[in-house]
């Protein structure tokens, strides 16, 4: 949710018309019922994912093809092999940057249509073991300078940190891999786009250990982002 409100802030400050889907299934009903220019399509999504549903997509517009942009943390070569297979045009990496967003944009609706490319994050320039907490430029950039929105995805994030963290610690718990891949992910991606650095690393390190189920390395790092989690809360205090 966090990353579709910026999303959809920077289309709508470029001037377009959003209309917001929240699973992949509803996405291809608004394909269906409206005349649409362009997708953009997050990958992980309940119910029907984002390669899912982009399938239906050209199952449905075989006489016009639909620009689709996907949207993903994961810039792995596996991930990249299985948008490809989808049919998507482009893909971006969250946090997706309003220079990013506006050139992939100014490129398809130009016409060119090209090969499947990736439009890399800009790196960071602090070192690894270093992360701060809260880095308000980074958020800054990310919401295309507007205060207001880079506030208001914080906020959110800090909203939803309890009962997130608390329920990865449930997952954990009950060996419940999948669901706790998925939702590390998803926290992974909304702080991505917050400016909170030390939190989005600790997300980064933690996904990898639960993939291959190594419980002890998972409690571990778990640790960590629920310490990184706190160390928000207490300076949103």
């Amino acid at each position: 949710p966090i990353n579709l409100r910026l999303v959809t802030h920077l289309l709508e400050d470029m001037g377009a018309t959003v209309l917001e889907a929240e699973q992949g299934s509803q996405a291809v009903e608004i394909v269906r019922e409206n005349t649409v220019d362009m997708v953009f399509m997050d990958i992980h999504m309940p119910h029907m994912n984002g390669l899912e549903a982009t399938r239906e997509i050209r199952a449905l517009h075989r006489e016009r093809r639909i620009p689709i942009i996907a949207l993903t943390a994961d810039g792995a070569e596996k991930n990249r092999r299985e948008m490809e297979r989808a049919d998507i045009d482009r893909y971006l990496i969250k946090p997706v940057k309003d220079t990013e967003l506006r050139a992939v944009v100014s490129d398809l609706l130009s016409g060119n249509s090209g090969p499947t490319e990736i439009v890399k994050a800009s790196a960071e320039t602090v070192t690894p073991h270093n992360w701060p907490v809260r880095d308000r430029e980074q958020a800054l950039r990310i919401a295309g300078g507007s205060d207001n929105i880079a506030d208001t995805l914080f906020h959110e994030l800090i909203g939803e940190l309890p009962s997130t963290t608390e329920k990865l610690r449930v997952m954990l718990q009950h060996r419940n891999w999948s669901e706790l891949w998925q939702t590390a992910h998803r926290l992974h991606g909304a702080a991505a786009i917050c400016g909170v650095p030390a939190l989005y690393h600790a997300l980064g390190d933690l996904q990898p250990a639960i993939t291959i189920e190594d419980e002890t390395a998972v409690s571990t790092l778990l640790d960590r982002v629920i310490e990184q989690a706190r160390n928000l809360e207490q300076l949103d205090e």
